[in-house]
């Protein structure tokens, strides 16, 4: 269970929030990085799973963050297994939601 957030008065006589802390962050960055992270995880393992049933010869790859259309931003696409398109394997990243 988090801490209560702080209130104090400031000497302005107006009132300052303090933010509790989770893992050394303030809660509301904890929370974003979080959300990011299991985003990822969610599309990524999503993506493996549908890549392990499809059929021989037919697999994904990604598209890089270059080429994706900014109204549609599709990150994988159809690829034949032995195509000139590189094959996506699943694979950790530090990077943003928005950045895969």
């Amino acid at each position: 269970m988090l801490p209560k957030f702080v209130y104090a008065r400031n000497a302005a006589g107006g009132v300052q929030t303090t933010q509790p802390q989770a893992s050394g962050q303030p809660v509301a960055e904890f929370v974003e990085y979080m959300l990011d992270r299991l985003s990822c995880f969610v599309e990524e393992v999503s993506a493996h799973c549908l890549q392990a049933r499809m059929t021989a010869g037919i697999s994904i790859t990604e598209l890089p963050v270059g080429q994706r259309v900014p109204e549609m931003p599709e990150r994988f696409r159809l690829a034949l297994a032995n195509g000139g398109a590189p094959i996506w394997r699943i694979s950790y990243s530090a990077r943003k939601f928005e950045d895969v």
